[in-house]
């Protein structure tokens, strides 16, 4: 594994680009954890350490797969951000499928797995007393209160050990990916530009989930999201939502910007990029959530 490999993004650099200062190259970051601002190139921001640990450059080349063609797609939207060819669609909404499945948030989602394994395992008595009873033929487990947590333990301890090289959780990015990519390809894409001086955030979760009734601060299962929604410059954002409903028509002007990038910072696990002279950081900061936020929302 190689210096580039285990620093692996999880927001492409060729999105992350689009918000640079022209004068500097430098993208400006808030901490939605800590409220710290400090500007930063793409290269230093958007990755996370050992996101991939099991064979990286098998996930690196999946995923250039799709980075690669979102140069020319990027073009043509700047050019004419109303029409655009097939190529440019299928680019962006693969590059959408990428962001969202492979997320900080999917990675959270495999740790609660994990977790909530773990609690199961102990509180299965019946499972646990089966399992000593096999081990120790003829024990009688009211003589041995702790053996339940022994066995408890030894299960655990293998499951750790078959995790902790990362194919469990490389396999199941995989299929989220390519489960998230089959179905988005049959989705309706509307890319819109953002009007009156409005400017988008673009969080560290970018590709941003709703679904109706919900709390547009969890993110919503692909399953049951009505549309998901990612920046793809300052000034333009992609729809991406079901056939079969009323073609969305989202005017974006300053109060759905507000919106929209309340969205990308609610949902943001770690920071929030914007172009610096926007003004976005100083709005971040203003309307950094609480911590804690997320399992408010959720319960």
């Amino acid at each position: 594994m190689n210096n580039e490999t285990w620093r692996q993004h999880v927001v492409s650099q060729a999105l992350l680009n689009r918000f640079c200062d022209p004068n500097d190259d430098l993208i400006g970051v808030y901490d939605v954890r800590y409220g710290h601002q400090k500007p930063s190139t793409s290269k230093a921001i958007g990755f996370q350490k050992y996101f991939v640990k099991h064979e990286p450059d098998e996930a690196e080349k999946l995923w250039r797969a799709v980075e690669d063609r979102i140069a020319p797609a990027f073009r043509e939207i700047d050019e004419s951000p109303a029409t655009y060819s097939p190529e440019t669609s299928a680019a962006v909404k693969d590059l959408v499928a990428l962001h969202y499945a492979r997320s900080m948030a999917t990675r959270q989602i495999h740790d609660i797995a994990l977790a909530n394994a773990e609690r199961h395992v102990r509180s299965d008595t019946p499972m646990l007393s089966r399992l000593a009873n096999l081990k120790h033929s003829g024990l009688h487990l009211e003589h041995a209160p702790g053996i339940h947590a022994e066995i408890a333990e030894e299960i655990i301890t293998d499951l750790r050990a078959q995790l902790s090289t990362g194919v469990d959780f490389r396999d199941a990015l995989f299929r989220f990916f390519e489960i998230t990519k089959a179905r988005l390809s049959g989705y309706s894409l509307m890319i819109r530009p953002a009007i009156g001086g409005a400017e988008f955030l673009l969080g560290d979760c970018p590709a941003v989930s709703v679904a109706r009734g919900m709390n547009p601060e969890v993110r919503a299962p692909l399953l049951d999201a009505a549309m998901i929604t990612m920046p793809l410059g300052p000034r333009s954002i992609a729809f991406v939502y079901p056939d079969g409903i009323a073609e969305a028509t989202v005017p974006v002007d300053g109060i759905n910007a507000v919106v929209i990038n309340r969205g990308q910072l609610t949902q943001a696990q770690e920071r929030v990029y914007h172009r610096r002279s926007s003004g976005l950081g100083a709005w971040a900061e203003t309307n950094r959530p609480p911590r804690g936020h997320r399992e408010q929302a959720q319960s």
